[in-house]
């Protein structure tokens, strides 16, 4: 049961559905951030919020919104891979 759970949880895109998209920009530009985030090792959290301060303020939020549930899932920015995030 644990790894079905797992396994829809990481889905692709592609397996969920979704097409080009807003949504999937959106979505590409958070798994990029958390990619960046994690390469960087400590420095990434300086680099992010220094990238996220140059954004106009509702996509800033939609990011920032998005990439705090994504990390605290465990994504770290692998390709095609969105956490489904159960509130």
């Amino acid at each position: 049961m644990d790894d079905l759970f797992e396994t829809e949880k990481k889905a692709t895109m592609l397996e969920r559905g979704y097409t080009w998209s807003e949504q999937y920009r959106h979505r590409c530009e958070v798994r990029w951030l958390l990619s960046e985030r994690a390469s960087r090792g400590q420095l990434g959290k300086v680099w992010l919020r220094g990238y996220l301060s140059k954004l106009k303020d509702a996509r800033r939020f939609n990011l920032e919104r998005d990439i705090l549930s994504q990390w605290q899932e465990g994504n770290r920015g692998e390709p095609g891979v969105w956490a489904v995030v159960w509130n």
